[in-house]
């Protein structure tokens, strides 16, 4: 999202990481599987690890399905910030060797190396990519390879393997993963530049009108974000809903981004999504109160990212109501169980100082 979007609101986007990378592994179960593996996916696209590492393990000991299981694992402790446990999980996978299809093997790798990058064990990880980059999505492994490398403050080497990442290439992930990149190190404008590119790609798809609206955003041209948001909406494509809902309450017209959630709630948006949402409103109206009645709602979620985001704007609406102390013990809280948001880290800091 472009930086003109305010740190005191944190809207969930959807990211490509573990949403869509859930291959179910195998095309049909045995007579005599229990579906454990299944359920665990389940859970772990609703964000319910406990539960998924439970069914991932009954897959393994019940089902036989040990390399889908230690995948599966991987992909919790992933989730969960764990990236020496997943790392462990997907090397497991990876040495039984007994793969359901080519992809499931090219999935483990990906998880694999983002692992490594996350825990620092980037030498590992660029030759990881680099083996990944022979494989189907060559333009998005050299756009990981670039990223390490920027991050590692060697730009040269970084827009060399951007360059052979955008060149050709049709998938709007990968231009929003290199603008991503450039921008967390301060070098939006490169950024930019990679991803004017992308407005050459035509879309066809609900998901790619939806990702060349994020393109837009980031570009600040919010009129043709919304117009491709929208299209991606009204064909189903629920995703789409949040960073719309951004730009609308970006642009002060909550009564749009209202209607927005009221209407994909309806369309089957998940209620702590849509909550969380009609909370953001109620806090662009400075009615705090009642974004703390639609915080409660959306807390039976079982997603960690929703709770984290509610959890998020919970904060938030107590500053509004100017109940700093209760302000203070949410964010402690909130800090406790997600102790790396850099968000959080400085609106504590905020809070603190007004003891």
């Amino acid at each position: 999202m472009s930086n003109r979007r305010s740190i005191r609101i944190f809207a969930i986007l959807m990211i490509m990481s573990i949403a869509s990378l859930l291959l179910p592994g195998c095309d049909s179960l045995t007579p005599d599987d229990s579906g454990a593996y299944e359920e665990g996916l389940a859970a772990l696209a609703n964000g319910d690890y406990t539960t998924a590492l439970e069914k991932f393990q009954t897959a393994a000991e019940k089902d036989g399905r040990l390399v889908e299981s230690c995948r599966g694992q991987g992909m919790v402790y992933f989730a969960r910030g764990n990236y020496e446990y997943a790392v462990t999980m997907f090397d497991m996978a990876l040495e039984e060797k007994d793969f359901p299809n080519p992809e499931f093997e090219e999935d483990v790798k990906y998880y694999k190396a983002e692992s490594l990058e996350k825990s620092g064990q980037t030498k590992e990880a660029i030759l990881l990519y680099e083996e990944l980059a022979q494989g189907s999505r060559p333009a998005y492994a050299n756009a990981l390879i670039g990223r390490i490398y920027l991050n590692e403050e060697e730009e040269e080497k970084a827009f060399g393997f951007f360059d052979a990442a955008v060149e050709g290439c049709t998938d709007y992930e990968v231009f929003l993963l290199i603008y991503d990149a450039c921008r967390d190190v301060r070098l939006e404008a490169d950024g930019t530049e990679y991803l004017k590119q992308a407005l050459l790609i035509t879309p066809y798809s609900p998901k790619e009108h939806a990702d060349l609206g994020r393109v837009y955003d980031c570009l600040e041209e919010d009129s043709k974000a919304i117009e491709h948001l929208q299209r991606a909406v009204d064909q189903g494509y629920l995703n789409a809903v949040p960073v719309l809902g951004s730009i609308y309450l970006d642009n002060d017209n909550i009564a749009a981004a209202r209607s927005l959630y009221e209407d994909a709630m309806k369309a089957g948006l998940d209620s702590g999504k849509a909550m969380n949402g009609l909370a953001l409103c109620a806090i662009a109206e400075n009615k705090p109160d009642m974004a703390l009645r639609y915080i409660e709602e959306g807390l039976n979620s079982s997603d960690d990212e929703i709770r984290r985001s509610l959890l998020f704007n919970e904060v938030i609406a107590y500053e509004d109501l100017q109940d700093f102390q209760t302000a203070r013990e949410k964010a402690r809280e909130f800090l406790q169980t997600y102790p790396n948001d850099e968000q959080m880290k400085r609106e504590y800091k905020f809070l603190r100082r007004g003891l």
